[in-house]
């Protein structure tokens, strides 16, 4: 079968295979193609394998064959990843099944994993694709979370006073770090609940260090925004109990992030628009899931009494995030912003019910490659006048947490390659 049919027109195939609308002729091609991509016959056969198959060496040789003739080429092809599909994604699912094997396909995940340009994969192929081949990676290898957090190192301005090459090597320094970062939120949305808690003091201890970056430093503060995606995933797949030695952390870290959002902050140049819009995301995620350990300190950011929907008059608010809003000023109920439209903290399309969601779920990449002082004004004034009032009304709404919603807002940051430095 890999002898009639090479590795090279695979790869063509898969571009021709791309869903769109077209031609009757490019559907014929397109109908072509996929009669003639094997993928499909193995994705039947491999379930069964091992009864077609019942030699143990013989079974090794088999997927053997697949990781020289397809997950290979795929992965080291120089279009990687816009030659994937879900066929090729599902048949590499059903591979890490054969755990006899797993030295064999973890290679090939490893370095999938490993690639610089798996961020830009088509969000589509995410969820119902790469999420369950990670997590059977993570079954057979336990350390794998360790292993791409101890490629983290802490922030250094050594070489940095001379000037020579200081900003190259800064640029360098901040995209590994980003890149390793994305891969543990990745890696983290991929196992099942409380997977990482072996994991969870080292992980800790980089955001712990990561979060004493300046601008000057190597990797810089640019590396924030991913620090917040981190806890984010975290809120998402550990249990809140675990966590309760970063709370310290992440109310400090609100604290300053939010604060900068005006132009009298000292730390106003610490925070690109990047790592402001993700420290609000970190929030509102916060305020939708409402941990217990957090209640405690949500005075601290928002009006959590009725004086959030009946404010009185000459009111002096004392939460941050009011106390910005008045003196940002008064906004529009909906962001004029193209692209990053505010949804109110609750959908009604999830199993009939509505349920509570962030209401930054969604930010257009307009406003990711706008100014700092842009997103201030055209996305973040919006959201600060109606955080309280939103969150208000859905806690004592007693609505559910869309978790489907919040995870895949995430997932979407994270494969969101235009916000890569560089």
């Amino acid at each position: 079968m890999f002898t009639t049919r090479s590795s090279g027109a695979l790869m063509e195939a898969a571009i021709q295979d791309k869903p769109g609308t077209g031609d009757a002729r490019s559907r014929w091609s397109r109908k072509r193609a996929n009669a003639s991509d094997f993928t499909i016959t193995l994705n039947d056969i491999m379930p069964r394998l091992a009864s077609v198959v019942n030699d143990n060496d013989r079974l090794l040789t088999v997927v053997s064959n697949m990781s020289t003739n397809v997950f290979s080429p795929l992965v080291h092809a120089r279009i990687f990843p816009e030659n994937l599909r879900i066929s090729y994604l599902n048949l590499w699912y059903n591979v890490t099944k054969i755990s006899q094997a797993s030295k064999i396909w973890k290679k090939d995940i490893i370095e999938a994993l490993n690639h610089a340009k798996l961020f830009s994969t088509p969000f589509d192929l995410v969820r119902p694709g790469w999420l369950p081949v990670l997590k059977q990676l993570l079954i057979n290898d336990k350390d794998r979370l360790n292993e791409i957090a101890t490629r983290i190192l802490p922030p250094t301005s050594a070489g940095n006073i001379f000037g020579v090459g200081a900003s190259a090597a800064r640029l360098d320094a901040d995209k590994k770090t980003q890149l390793n970062l994305r891969r543990i939120v990745l890696l983290l949305m991929s196992a099942e609940k409380d997977y990482a808690l072996s994991s969870y003091s080292m992980i800790e201890d980089k955001l712990s260090e990561l979060i004493n970056a300046s601008t000057a430093s190597s990797p810089s503060s640019a590396t924030r925004a991913e620090v917040f995606m981190v806890i984010r995933a975290l809120l998402l797949k550990m249990s809140h109990i675990h966590l309760a030695s970063l709370w310290p952390l992440i109310t400090a870290e609100l604290q300053r992030a939010i604060s900068s959002s005006l132009p009298r902050s000292l730390d106003y140049d610490l925070y690109n628009g990047l790592c402001l819009i993700q420290a609000c995301k970190l929030l509102d995620l916060l305020l939708v899931v409402a941990p217990d350990d957090f209640q405690m300190h949500e005075w601290l950011f928002i009006t959590d009494t009725i004086e959030a929907v009946y404010r009185p008059g000459h009111w002096d608010p004392a939460a941050l995030v009011d106390d910005i809003a008045e003196e940002l000023g008064s906004a529009e109920p909906v962001s004029a912003y193209p692209g990053a439209e505010l949804t109110p903290m609750m959908s009604s399309t999830r199993r009939g019910a509505k349920m509570k969601m962030p209401l930054l779920a969604v930010v257009g990449k307009e406003v990711v490659e706008a100014s700092k002082p842009e997103i201030v004004q055209r996305l973040l004034r919006p959201w600060f006048a109606q955080l309280s009032i939103q969150a208000f009304e859905a806690t004592y709404g007693m609505l559910e947490v869309d978790w489907e919603a919040c995870e895949e807002a995430l997932l979407r940051d994270v494969f969101d390659d235009s916000t890569l430095v560089g």
